[in-house]
């Protein structure tokens, strides 16, 4: 019996099947790691809400961008940070960012930086 070496020119339908399910997972893979702009309310304390800092929240503010109108509550406690809000893709007169206390007292919510530098520095807005 003779071995012989078969060439195509035609890619074999599995390995085309194939390629199509490599292409559909990739797709469906990226955009698990895809997130969505922002819009509506969120709340920033230490503990049980949306973001436990300001920085943390400011981060994804300017990773992901807005769609709507925000707004950050920041419930009643101390923060230690420093906080660089830079520029923030969507946002526009009817697609605003607003923080806001939560406290009943203008004194209720106090953002601090330990290390007597600035604390909010907005930039390229």
């Amino acid at each position: 019996m003779k071995n012989s070496l078969q060439i195509s020119r035609h890619p074999s339908k599995r390995w085309v099947v194939g390629m199509r399910l490599m292409a559909f997972l990739l797709v469906v893979l990226s955009s698990l790691t895809a997130r969505a702009q922002l819009s509506g309310t969120y709340t920033i304390c230490p503990s049980g809400c949306t973001y436990s800092t300001i920085s943390d929240a400011v981060t994804d503010l300017q990773n992901n961008g807005v769609s709507g109108a925000v707004t950050m509550q920041i419930k009643p406690g101390s923060y230690n940070e420093t906080i660089d809000l830079n520029s923030v893709s969507g946002l526009s007169a009817t697609n605003t960012l607003t923080f806001k206390g939560t406290g009943t007292k203008n004194t209720d919510v106090y953002i601090y930086d330990g290390s007597n530098n600035y604390v909010w520095q907005i930039y390229g807005m």
